[in-house]
């Protein structure tokens, strides 16, 4: 979910690491989570997986929370090489040298 948010705040303009800091502010049930270029660890991008597939296969039905959680940190490696992408280019044309 964080992944997610993340991607929709820098659409929308806000910022999703003083929305961590803030919600990080509640006494009491909150675990920070942060966005990053995917799910870590051996056991979140596969288990859940797995059961998904299991469910489809022996129900015919999906298991829509965790392909839709699956379908965004897939996409997450690719939005960060965007990011860093246009990143670099502004920084890139801020140095190049201007003819006079």
């Amino acid at each position: 979910m964080v992944n997610e948010l993340a991607v929709h705040s820098r659409q929308l303009g806000t910022d999703i690491w003083a929305a961590l800091d803030a919600a990080s502010t509640k006494p009491f049930g909150f675990m920070r989570f942060t966005p990053s270029p995917g799910t870590g660890g051996h056991c979140l991008p596969v288990e859940p997986t797995y059961l998904s597939w299991k469910v489809r296969r022996q129900t015919g039905r999906a298991l829509r929370l965790v392909e839709a959680a699956d379908e965004v940190n897939s996409a997450m490696p690719a939005c960060i090489v965007q990011r860093l992408t246009s990143s670099l280019r502004r920084v890139r044309s801020a140095d190049r040298p201007r003819c006079i």
